[in-house]
């Protein structure tokens, strides 16, 4: 039912199956548009031991299984606060960030601050929609190339964490929460990705300890891709056990 404010009139409109099972969808998951709440007005981020600021949240832009994320000003910069989970050990993501940031690696977000619960990062970023392009793949491709060079997986490749800096189209690769960097090549991980992307090597171990691998990733983003480029002709896929992580 549809409201028509001209004619004060309700009227019925119909759809096909596809739309339907999109619009049901928003209408009852916990966190479609429809029903997650923006959350607080503005949050508390600790400086050091004894000082806090107050950062005013202007906007709700999304949630993962471990955080939230707000648009917030910085020092007068338009950026991102990413708000996690209480008991989220957010360390490896910070210490992710900040290596790849010292190495002036592209495509990924720039870290700022951070506190005992939350990450500010760099540019503030939006979903591709129909926006992606070919250009966008090589860029992903070409990070993943040099990230795997140092011996970096990232390890959660994957639709939601492909999003576009629109300011410079450009592609950002976001949540290295789950990124390993290896230095024992004899030592064996646990995997942290998530299952509908994990490899068939990592499949086939049943998510037992393995040694990660650039194929890992490669797996992960050949199935991204085609998920973004094909994303017109796929249902909306609610949060839920093949997007939960593993570890």
């Amino acid at each position: 039912m549809a409201y028509d404010r001209r004619t004060k009139w309700y009227s019925e409109h119909t759809t096909n199956f596809k739309t339907g099972l999109r619009l049901f969808w928003v209408l009852i998951n916990y966190c479609s548009p429809f029903t997650t709440t923006v959350g607080p007005k503005s949050i508390d981020f600790k400086l050091s031991q004894r000082d806090f600021t107050r950062i005013r949240l202007k906007e709700y832009l999304g949630m993962g299984l471990s955080s939230r994320v707000y648009k917030i000003d910085w020092e007068n910069t338009s950026s991102a606060i990413k708000v996690f989970n209480s008991g989220y050990d957010l360390s490896n993501e910070v210490e992710a960030l900040q290596f790849l940031n010292r190495g002036n690696f592209s495509n990924i977000p720039t870290y700022i601050a951070y506190d005992d619960n939350s990450i500010i990062i760099y540019p503030v970023c939006e979903r591709f929609g129909d926006k992606f392009q070919v250009s966008h793949a090589l860029q992903l491709l070409q990070l993943l190339e040099l990230i795997h060079k140092e011996q970096i997986y990232h390890q959660d490749v994957r639709p939601e964490n492909i999003l576009l800096d629109s300011d410079n189209n450009r592609l950002v690769l976001v949540d290295w929460g789950s990124a390993i960097r290896i230095t024992d090549r004899r030592k064996r991980y646990t995997y942290e990705g998530t299952i509908m992307f994990a490899s068939p090597n990592i499949l086939r171990g049943n998510f037992g300890s393995y040694v990660p691998s650039a194929s890992n990733d490669l797996h992960s983003f050949v199935r991204t891709m085609y998920i973004l480029h094909n994303l017109s002709e796929m249902l909306a896929i609610p949060e839920g056990i093949c997007h939960q992580k593993h570890g």
